[in-house]
């Protein structure tokens, strides 16, 4: 194991359980040009959960632009990052039982690379957030990771499902 899934199994190993094994992660956030960074732009996920009515109290990983998203056998952790050029997780910033938690997710099409939007249901709380889909992110391999519990919602304005 290399890179970034080698740095998350230490972080694991220090700070989960010792039986606890990983399954998958993904770096979350996207480079420059994010419409969350400013400029007054509603982010498309931002209406997504407007339109789901979620609790705005309930939601968890507020004022992270990026995060690191874990799933072991027994739960699914978001740690926070730290590293000017390599992913190195830092703090549990919010923690749900993998069975009690959910995944919506569709793709957005850029220039560059797509975003993939995301609303974790986590119990009774939830996060949001957007990965790039190309590039050493591992959000195709954690989508994957979680199965029947990742669900694609297509484009909640009505735009191409892919």
């Amino acid at each position: 194991m290399t890179g970034t899934a080698a740095r998350v199994d230490e972080w694991l190993a220090r700070a989960g359980s010792p039986s606890e094994s990983m399954i998958s992660w993904a770096t979350l956030g996207y480079p420059q040009g994010d419409p969350s960074e400013g400029g007054g732009r509603v982010r498309p996920i931002d209406t997504y959960v407007t339109r789901r009515a979620l609790d705005a109290a309930a939601q968890v990983g507020q004022g992270h632009s990026q995060l690191v998203v874990v799933v072991t056998d027994r739960r699914l952790l978001f740690l926070s990052v730290g590293g000017l050029v390599r992913v190195k997780p830092r703090d549990l910033v919010a923690e749900a039982p993998v069975a009690s938690s959910r995944l919506e997710w569709w793709d957005q099409r850029e220039i560059g690379p797509d975003r993939r939007w995301l609303l974790f249901e986590l119990g009774a709380s939830w996060l949001s957030h957007v990965a790039m889909v190309k590039g050493r992110t591992n959000i195709e391999a954690l989508t994957d990771a979680l199965g029947t519990r990742a669900v694609h919602v297509g484009h909640p304005d009505g735009g191409p499902l892919r």
